[in-house]
């Protein structure tokens, strides 16, 4: 499978509340902040990375990335930095996946591009026990059409979102790998 064909949006646009109002993807972590972890991921695994941010956009153009804001400043959520940067994708296929999941394999990834691939469905995501893995999922770029009516609508929900489309869930069992660093206990027990 070629990476020709999928265009990676980061999501880090997010106020950071339980980070005591962080800039989560500029958070350390490791020795690296937050936001390198996914580029790195998304390096190996798409042909052209976008960054949806609300904050520290200079510092986040210090990648080589374009940076993306939200088109209104709202509390709508990451479904909105994927509305933002519907229009500058120009791939049939996209990986989303937010700024704060260190432990995140290329493996995992490359599985999910496969199965949006070659399975027809519109989008792929991981399930651990009853818990959709939203932080990480793959979708047809003809579907992000569906984002602003939904948003207009008044919903939020990724999850929500992702069930409207004609969805392939698949079953997780590296919990590690999906953990989010949400808060200073976070970055701690991650270590």
């Amino acid at each position: 499978m070629t990476t020709n064909d999928f265009t990676a949006v980061i999501l880090a646009g997010g106020a950071g509340r339980r980070l005591g109002g962080k800039d989560k993807g500029l958070v350390p972590y490791q020795g690296r902040c937050l936001i390198e972890y996914s580029l790195a991921l998304t390096a190996d695994c798409c042909c052209a990375t976008l960054i949806s941010a609300n904050r520290n956009l200079a510092t986040y153009a210090t990648y080589g990335h374009p940076v993306i804001p939200d088109l209104v400043s709202s509390t709508t959520g990451p479904l909105s930095g994927l509305q933002a940067c519907a229009t500058s994708i120009s791939t049939d296929k996209v990986l989303v996946v937010a700024c704060d999941m260190p432990s995140l394999t290329t493996n995992l990834v490359v599985r999910l591009q496969r199965l949006l691939s070659e399975d027809g469905c519109d989008a792929a995501v991981y399930q651990q026990a009853d818990t959709l893995q939203c932080s990480l999922f793959a979708i047809r770029q003809t579907c992000l059409s569906t984002l602003t009516p939904y948003l207009e609508g008044g919903q939020r929900s990724i999850k929500g979102w992702l069930q409207q489309q004609q969805l392939t869930i698949i079953p997780a069992t590296n919990a590690l790998a999906f953990q989010n660093c949400n808060t200073p206990a976070d970055l701690i027990s991650n270590l």
